[in-house]
């Protein structure tokens, strides 16, 4: 039977030490590599949310533009009555091309036309429309994400 000289028995030792140490090694990169790919993950997520907020902003002026340029036959001069009587429901006033689903609300009184505010009004008779439009848009996988834009304005009517 063979015997281990000392020499034999530390170079085991040295072997099985930096095994260890390369093992240890190993599962501090893979960890950082895994910490690195969360925050690549969640950098983009953030990316992707802004971006798609400035489209919905986008989508709400193009709307806005198409309702100006019909002139007299825009949303923005209903009267409160011809707005569906639900105030959750809304019209669709989505311009063609955009990802945005855009609906305009009256958030005035369904039986009176309301006085503009002071700062609006030249005079205390003026009556407007106070209009919100909310945009909605669904991003990302499966089109799980949501952002909604709130805008609001003041249409002066001439009635």
């Amino acid at each position: 039977m063979a015997t281990l000289t000392n020499n034999q028995t530390s170079q085991g030792f040295v072997l099985v030490t930096a095994l260890i140490l390369m093992m240890i090694m190993t599962s501090i990169a893979v960890t950082l590599m895994s910490i690195s790919a969360i925050d690549l993950k969640m950098t983009n997520a953030a990316q992707q949310s802004v971006l798609n907020e400035y489209i919905a902003k986008g989508d709400t002026k193009k709307a806005l533009q198409q309702e100006l340029l019909l002139a007299q036959d825009s949303h923005f001069l209903w009267l409160a009555t011809r707005f569906p009587a639900d105030k959750t429901i809304g019209i669709d006033i989505t311009p063609v091309g955009s990802r945005s689903n855009i609906r305009l609300f009256n958030n005035g009184s369904n039986t009176a036309q309301l006085n503009c505010p002071a700062q609006f009004a030249a005079s205390s008779e003026q009556k407007c429309n106070i209009l919100r439009l909310e945009s909605r848009l669904n991003y990302g996988k499966k089109n799980q994400h949501l952002i909604v834009v709130h805008s609001g304005l003041i249409q002066e009517l001439n009635h």
